[in-house]
């Protein structure tokens, strides 16, 4: 038999929550193995809501020197973009506070660290996922942008939390 999704994200769970080096990039070979199978027919082997969250999860702890870093950024942005270009799947709430927690650890404080904890945050708003997590991540992140957008909202817009699970 082939392995499915369940234990495709089982084994990217272990490699990031392991303290080995590159486990970023480790996650992203298995979700692109998930990808192949599933181009080839084996549909349980789809990766997952779950798949993507993990693998942004560990962009964010992965890493030691500046340039490691800076590659599990780019990872996450890119484990992002082809997200967002999924005809099948969305962004959820843990996905924008993982990829926010991920722009807040591998990105010097700073106007390109803004900019792009803005942008996420600005898109999280508009597909209806922020909860106080998120909220908490953006603060996190690029802590003046937040300041003044969150401070002409004294509760979150009922519009930036309609599709989000409030268990999260």
């Amino acid at each position: 038999g082939h392995p499915n999704a369940h234990c495709y994200n089982s084994v990217v769970h272990a490699i990031a929550k392991s303290r080995g080096n590159h486990k970023a990039e480790k996650c992203k070979d298995i979700l692109e193995r998930m990808i192949l199978a599933r181009d080839l027919g084996h549909r349980d082997c789809s990766p997952t809501i779950i798949t993507y969250s993990t693998i942004l999860n560990a962009c964010a702890f992965d890493g030691k020197s500046h340039e490691e870093m800076r590659e599990a950024f780019n990872l996450a942005k890119s484990t992002f973009q082809t997200l967002l270009e999924s005809s099948d799947m969305e962004p959820n709430e843990s996905i924008y506070a993982n990829f926010l927690q991920c722009i807040s650890r591998q990105l010097k404080p700073g106007k390109t660290r803004d900019e792009f904890a803005e942008a996420v945050f600005t898109e999280g708003c508009s597909q209806g996922f922020i909860t106080a997590a998120v909220m908490e991540r953006f603060k996190q992140a690029a802590p003046a942008p937040a300041h003044e957008i969150l401070d002409r909202h004294k509760v979150i817009p009922r519009n930036w939390q309609r599709r989000a699970k409030a268990s999260y």
